[in-house]
This record gives C-alpha cells, sequence and structure tokens, in this order.
C-alpha cells in the first residue's frame, strides 16, 4: 500500500510538472511576442519621427533636402540591418533554448507518465504557441526587410 500509494502520489506530482512547465512555456512565449511586437511598434513611432523631422528639415532648407534624405535613409537602412542580423535573431534563439528546455523536461517526466498523457494534458498549447510566434517572427522579420528595403531604394535613388 505504501508503495502504491506513493506511485500515486509521484504520478500526480509529474502531470502537475507537465502542467507548469506548459504554463511557463506559455509565457514566455507571449513574453517573447510581446516583446518583438512592442519593438516594432517603436520602431513605427521611430520611423514617423524620422520622416516628419525629414520633411521639417527639408522646409527649412530645401537646397539641403538631398543629402538629408541621403545620408536618414543611409542611416535608417544601417539601423533596420541591425536590427534584422542581431536582434531579431537573439529572440528566436531565446524562444529556441525555450523550446529545447520544454522538451527535456518532458521527457525527464516520461519515466512516469506515457508520451500519450502528456499530450493529453498539453493539448494543443504547445503547437499553437509555438505556431503563434513563428508566425508572428515571421511577419515582422518581413516588415523590417520591407521597410529595410524600402529605405535601401531611397538612399539609392538620392
Amino acid at each position: 500500500q505504501f508503495f502504491l500509494k506513493r506511485s500515486v502520489e509521484l504520478y500526480f506530482d509529474k502531470r502537475i510538472k507537465v502542467s507548469e512547465f506548459l504554463h511557463k512555456f506559455s509565457e514566455e512565449v507571449s513574453k517573447s511576442i510581446s516583446g518583438v511586437t512592442t519593438e516594432l511598434v517603436n520602431d513605427l513611432y521611430k520611423t514617423v519621427g524620422i520622416i516628419v523631422g525629414v520633411m521639417i528639415a527639408g522646409l527649412v532648407d530645401p537646397p539641403k533636402m538631398p543629402i538629408i534624405v541621403h545620408w536618414t535613409s543611409l542611416l535608417y537602412f544601417i539601423y533596420i540591418i541591425f536590427i534584422l542580423v542581431l536582434l531579431l535573431p537573439s529572440r528566436y534563439l531565446s524562444f529556441r533554448g525555450n523550446v529545447l528546455e520544454f522538451e527535456h523536461n518532458k521527457v525527464e517526466l516520461c519515466d512516469v507518465l506515457l508520451e500519450e498523457e502528456i499530450e493529453t494534458i498539453e493539448g494543443g498549447t504547445f503547437k499553437r504557441n509555438r505556431l503563434i510566434f513563428l508566425i508572428t517572427f515571421t511577419l515582422i522579420n518581413m516588415g523590417y526587410s520591407i521597410v529595410g528595403m524600402i529605405a535601401f531604394l531611397i538612399w539609392k535613388a538620392s
């Protein structure tokens, strides 16, 4: 009876741990999506500020407008490259680390729980959160790439 009771306690303890890991993963994915989305919105505000600044500079000194556009678009292009090469990959690697940690924790629980039980507890939450992050991340990468291409084309044209 002692061993049976202990096994039941261990079983339910492991089920709770799967739920905790899943909850933690969901929170981390939500934080990642929120962080990347917040950065995108902030960068859009910066973009509008730059455009307004260039327009005002053009109104103040119209002959220097081509030079202002040239250097502003070049610097903005470099800024977007920085985001695409350093910031976004670091966000993805952080997300990937969370996925690997979750998978590792899940494997450790397989000594007590069957894979089917773990998947039942997970439901579609893990896959859904992962898909949402990947879609959001892809769209944000595409958005930055488009803005970067526009900045590059303006720089080349000026």
